[in-house]
């Protein structure tokens, strides 16, 4: 797993970065049926478990860097410098037209338009929209009854 120090290395002075947050990113992995079992609880006298990886759970950002580690690699070759820290990944470029490459975007969209995962892909602005600063900002359930 990629810590902020490793993501802050990759970073070249005068870089331009552009972040994307798969959103709810936990909640689009389909849990095996066999092992849904481990991950039931009671509430109100009724029975639920999750069908889809549930936030909180200690294994599974680890799990999840798992599931990414493909798409990075596949960007890497593509010659895109991008690292993930979860669900929010980060594209670094010396121009802003770098930082605007959505092929990895297009790459996720496949995964999470599968059935069962409920997400729908939308893209507020379909020029893409990139700060013109050269510098970086800091940000400081699916359950069903059984």
């Amino acid at each position: 797993m990629e810590t902020l120090a490793s993501i802050c290395r990759t970073i070249h002075r005068k870089d331009y970065l552009t972040s994307l947050d798969l959103q709810d990113a936990f909640m689009h992995i389909l849990v095996y049926k066999n092992c849904r079992k481990y991950l039931r609880f009671y509430w109100n006298g009724r029975c639920f478990q999750f069908r889809v990886l549930p936030f909180g759970l200690s294994l599974i950002p680890l799990e999840f860097t798992k599931i990414l580690r493909p798409v990075l690699e596949w960007a890497r070759t593509k010659r895109m410098r991008v690292s993930a820290y979860l669900d929010d990944l980060m594209i670094m470029g010396e121009t802003i037209e770098a930082c605007q490459r959505r092929e990895i975007v297009y790459l996720l969209i496949p995964v999470y338009h599968t059935p069962g995962y409920g997400y729908q892909y939308k893209e507020n602005d379909p020029q893409g929209s990139v700060n013109q600063d050269q510098g970086s900002s800091t940000r400081g359930k699916q359950a069903t009854e059984r």
